[in-house]
């Protein structure tokens, strides 16, 4: 027959809980990156540069029309339980952003100066994305409390 004093069978069912405890939660953890990787992003979805009609707007010229380039997609972000710390939620959200411009110049009429009749073309040099990225959405990483169940 083994007996175990009280302090070392409440040391070891302590020592249990807490190897159990974190077991649980990387089971979780993995079954959460399991989750998010079984869903595939079709190309239609993912973070490009892609053809999109805009309204140029100065001052006051006539409102024009434009077919132009913008960042536009899905991109992965997750918030899960910091195995360490399990009252603390890590976030980490990415945004499709552009990582490269180019300059182009757009023409429209807009009313001659000084109150005189008629209209006059005004070229507008327009800043739009090249090259587009899932990137940080915020500057650093965010870690936030959880609420306590």
């Amino acid at each position: 027959v083994c007996t175990l004093t009280t302090s070392t069978s409440s040391k070891y069912i302590s020592n249990h809980k807490n190897w159990f405890n974190k077991s649980v939660m990387l089971f979780y953890i993995l079954l959460a990156f399991l989750s998010l990787s079984l869903h595939e992003v079709t190309a239609e979805e993912r973070c490009t540069n892609r053809p999109a009609i805009l309204t140029i707007r100065h001052e006051n010229c006539i409102p024009r029309i434009a077919l132009v380039p913008v960042c536009s997609g899905t991109c992965r972000s997750y918030t899960m339980t910091d195995i360490e710390a399990p009252s603390i939620l890590q976030r980490s959200c990415t945004c499709c952003k552009p990582i490269d411009y180019t300059n182009s110049s757009v023409t429209i009429r807009c009313p001659r100066p000084h109150g005189e009749i008629g209209y006059m073309n005004t070229t507008l040099m327009v800043k739009l994305p090249k090259t587009c990225m899932c990137r940080p959405c915020s500057p650093l990483p965010e870690i936030i409390p959880s609420e306590f169940l």
